[in-house]
């Protein structure tokens, strides 16, 4: 159910939030983005991938996010690998976060949580991602079951 890379315009629209961040503007983003930091698998490149979040949570602070983009995603792939070095939200730094895949059952919740609070967005992500519409019974079962949600914990703040 998830899709291949993005290229061209989406692409450079996607990677928006890292030329924030590099930028000092990451603070515009609040918490609705995070850049992930992570170490590439087999070169050991550190990389900065920018994430749509779907759940935030202050009592702990955390953020989940989709692993939508490739199956599996290479950013996904290289935190199976390594755990991240470090999560960006809202232009702060969070070294070595806890990371946890999210079961089915609270994936489903909190995708049909994100759906009913940002609808217009839930509608265009779904369309973009060629998921079943968010109206279809089991639309958010599908994807919780198909597709990896993601927790990332703060552990310390640089």
């Amino acid at each position: 159910m998830a899709l291949n890379k993005p290229r061209g315009r989406l692409k450079r629209a996607l990677s928006l939030p890292v030329v924030m961040d590099r930028h000092g503007l990451g603070w515009m983003l609040g918490s609705r983005f995070i850049i992930i930091e992570h170490e590439g698998r087999r070169s050991g490149r550190i990389y900065r991938t920018p994430v749509e979040v779907v759940a935030h949570h202050i009592e702990p602070l955390s953020w989940t996010v989709v692993a939508a983009w490739g199956d599996p995603p290479q950013w996904f792939a290289n935190l199976q690998h390594r755990d991240a070095r470090a999560v960006v939200v809202a232009g702060r730094r969070y070294d070595a976060p806890v990371q946890q895949i999210v079961d089915a059952d609270e994936a489903n919740d909190l995708l049909v949580a994100y759906a009913f609070g940002h609808p217009l967005v839930a509608r265009l992500l779904f369309r973009v991602l060629s998921w079943p519409a968010p109206r279809q019974p089991g639309a958010f079962r599908q994807i919780a079951e198909s597709v990896p949600l993601i927790r990332f914990t703060a552990r310390s703040q640089a």
